[in-house]
């Protein structure tokens, strides 16, 4: 009796601490890293894929330009970064609080980003690993919301840059594994029906690839309608959108994947090689409101809610960690402008 009395105990002993430890790893790892203003977002508090998050409702970890400001001597001070900055180059300096449809929140912080032209603009950047620190990832999915004010012009000669996301070691490409991200391109062409510069791209790989490109996903939607999966989105200002974008690191097409939804309709998915070498993993992304140079400046960029996971987020309110990415309907008609 004695004996049985010790291993009994000796098991419950056993199962508390193997409770403690996996409640321990549980709590300490999952989701987004913590700060002192819980995210609005319950995903940044709780999945386990989940490992970067951004409302710009706690001000003592949003982004902070220098004072006075300087190019690029600001801080983003996210818990999940281990370096950053924040380029302000000009513009009004506005952290406004906006009502963005379908969000979690009714008074959501948001980071407004002045759209100079002629080969600038601003950004806040961070790495999420950098010299051995940190984490990195080589299947990842980004999920923001951004809006483009009445006084920005469609891109005419080169390109309007959103997101992009590479190695570590930062080069422009040809020479960096890759720079993946989405941003708008004059260069979006479809055959007898001309130029887009209202269509969200993404650009690949170490040479600006970028996809869709000619006479892919062609004709274009009207302005405003919601993505298919079929024919490329045009976008309208003064309007949040929420866009996702996931990127599988590859040398290949068999294993290379580009994934795009765009309110949550799936916008594109393709196989495709997106980056050379060994694909290191990604560790450093920035949003931005950049306009190449040649175009006109005016109006600015407005982004909220940027989540990362390891697996499909989907936009805010509508989001668990069950959740399947959509396919793309059957039976849709087209509507050509």
């Amino acid at each position: 009796m004695k004996d049985n009395i010790y291993f009994t105990l000796s098991h419950r002993k056993l199962f508390c601490m193997f409770l403690f430890y996996f409640l321990f790893r549980l709590t300490g790892e999952a989701a987004a890293p913590s700060r002192a203003v819980p995210y609005a977002e319950s995903l940044c508090n709780t999945n386990p894929n989940v490992f970067f998050c951004e409302d710009f409702q706690d001000q003592s970890t949003a982004p902070t330009p220098s004072t006075p400001n300087g190019y690029c001597n600001g801080t983003w001070r996210n818990p999940a970064l281990v370096y950053s900055s924040y380029c302000y180059n000009g513009g009004s300096l506005v952290d406004p609080t906006v009502t963005i449809p379908g969000s979690v929140s009714l008074a959501n912080k948001v980071i407004r980003l002045p759209i100079i032209g002629g080969g600038g603009g601003n950004a806040i950047d961070g790495f999420l690993g950098r010299n051995g620190v940190g984490k990195t990832y080589t299947d990842y999915y980004i999920r923001y919301q951004f809006y483009y004010s009445s006084a920005v012009t469609w891109p005419v000669d080169l390109d309007l840059k959103q997101m992009l996301s590479h190695p570590e070691v930062f080069l422009d490409p040809p020479s960096a594994n890759y720079q993946n991200g989405v941003f708008l391109h004059q260069d979006y062409y479809c055959p007898g029906v001309g130029n887009f510069g209202d269509v969200p791209v993404l650009r690949y790989g170490p040479a600006y690839n970028q996809f869709p490109q000619y006479d892919e996903y062609c004709p274009p939607l009207s302005p405003g309608l919601p993505a298919n999966g079929i024919n490329a989105p045009r976008i309208v200002k003064n309007r949040w959108y929420t866009v996702e974008v996931h990127f599988r690191l590859g040398t290949t097409s068999s294993t290379g994947l580009m994934e795009a939804w765009l309110d949550g309709n799936l916008m594109y998915r393709e196989n495709r090689a997106n980056c050379t070498g060994s694909c290191p993993p990604m560790a450093y992304f920035y949003f931005t409101s950049y306009k190449g140079s040649g175009e006109s400046g005016g109006g600015y960029v407005e982004y909220d809610n940027v989540v990362m996971s390891t697996s499909y987020i989907g936009p805010p309110n509508a989001n668990s960690q069950d959740i399947t990415p959509p396919s793309p309907p059957r039976g849709v008609s087209v509507t050509q402008q």
